[in-house]
């Protein structure tokens, strides 16, 4: 499949020329026939990543006792709808529901959506979600919500959503695209990245870009802004705050994050489209910049490892792990260390809470990124 789907970007990219890296994206992720998230099964040990919640139960669990909190600190707004993005296996909803029984008052309150738009994904979920027992609805968009307060999670989210890429080329700022090569030895023509004639207004750069040396990378995720608005639009019509948790930097920068995974190995981006999961790393500036437009607060900006140590994490393990067998304390202490240690996902994962001014939620206050 794969080579009958690059054939097929080659022959359009030979007839109208280069595209965008967020087009190739699009195309690798979400074509009907041949993409990724579309045809394949990404998450979990049999497929190309694992994120959290399939780390450990723990995740899960401590997110859904942020989500009760949050809602308690919003007012208790009955009915409230608790909201994930990109729920991969159903795993992470699944933990949450089942936390939530644990609170009478929130479980009378709450209605559980996830947004998705892959077929085969959706059907995981449900068969995951099959025995809930709790009022749970699939929506493709944010904009089918309904009108009613609500508690957004999105885990690994804004990672695959397009993005773009800029390069600093004799003083100015062109845009990176996909083109096509020269025949090789096999007289075969292969995708490669090409410098187009696109270039990017200055002022979106960060500052320092003209101190950057020529082949500085700079990305910029338009998608990723539009989508958190949509968000944050959401809270500031009907009430609510949302938990934003991905891989990424703090402040905005340079640098080429662009990446692809497949069977828990990194890749070249373009050896494989449709193949395997493309991602870059989050800008979390541009985030709450873009969400501050419309009078929507970001939170600090917390690690992942700070922000499960301080719901609990620890503490969580020690009662999971009480009279266990040995193999199994390790196994968990192994999860709680590759959830929040500094050299696997601790560190590179970041966290962020977006609220109307004036909302305190739990492990949050007022972001001093500008």
């Amino acid at each position: 499949m794969v080579k009958d789907f690059r054939q097929k970007i080659l022959q359009s990219i030979s007839v109208s020329g280069p595209i965008s890296i967020a087009q190739y994206m699009h195309l690798c992720n979400s074509h009907p026939e041949h993409g990724y998230y579309a045809t394949g099964n990404p998450v979990g040990k049999k497929g190309d990543f694992i994120t959290a919640p399939e780390v450990s139960q723990m995740f899960g669990e401590l997110i859904a006792l942020w989500c009760i909190s949050a809602w308690k600190a919003l007012g208790c707004p009955n009915p409230v709808q608790i909201v994930e993005l990109g729920p991969g296996r159903g795993t992470l909803m699944n933990d949450i529901i089942r936390v939530a029984k644990t609170d009478a008052d929130f479980t009378e309150a709450a209605r559980f959506n996830l947004i998705e738009t892959s077929p085969s994904l959706k059907k995981e979920q449900q068969e995951t979600l099959a025995d809930c027992k709790a009022p749970v609805a699939w929506l493709e968009t944010i904009e089918n919500l309904q009108p009613i307060p609500a508690v957004f999670v999105a885990n690994e989210f804004l990672d695959a959503i397009p993005f773009r890429q800029f390069i600093k080329y004799r003083q100015r700022w062109l845009e990176l695209c996909v083109g096509i090569s020269k025949e090789d030895q096999s007289n075969k023509h292969q995708l490669e990245f090409v410098i187009g004639p696109s270039g990017l207004d200055e002022v979106l750069l960060p500052p320092g870009h003209k101190g950057e040396p020529e082949g500085a990378i700079f990305e910029y995720a338009l998608a990723r802004e539009a989508i958190s608005i949509l968000i944050a639009q959401h809270i500031k019509n009907h009430g609510g705050t949302a938990l934003v948790i991905d891989y990424g930097h703090e402040k905005s920068g340079f640098g080429d994050t662009f990446q692809a995974v497949q069977s828990h190995q990194s890749v070249a981006p373009l050896t494989s489209p449709g193949e395997c999961d493309l991602t870059s790393h989050v800008d979390f500036q541009a985030i709450s910049k873009a969400v501050g437009q419309i009078g929507i607060e970001a939170g600090r900006v917390l690690t992942q490892g700070e922000f499960l140590l301080n719901l609990g994490l620890l503490e969580r393990a020690g009662r999971l792990g009480h009279g266990k067998p040995v193999a199994v304390q390790q196994q968990i202490q192994q999860d709680v260390e590759r959830l929040a240690s500094d050299d696997q996902m601790g560190k590179l994962f970041k966290v962020i809470c977006l609220t109307k001014p004036g909302f305190s939620m739990p492990l949050f206050e007022k972001s001093d990124v500008e």
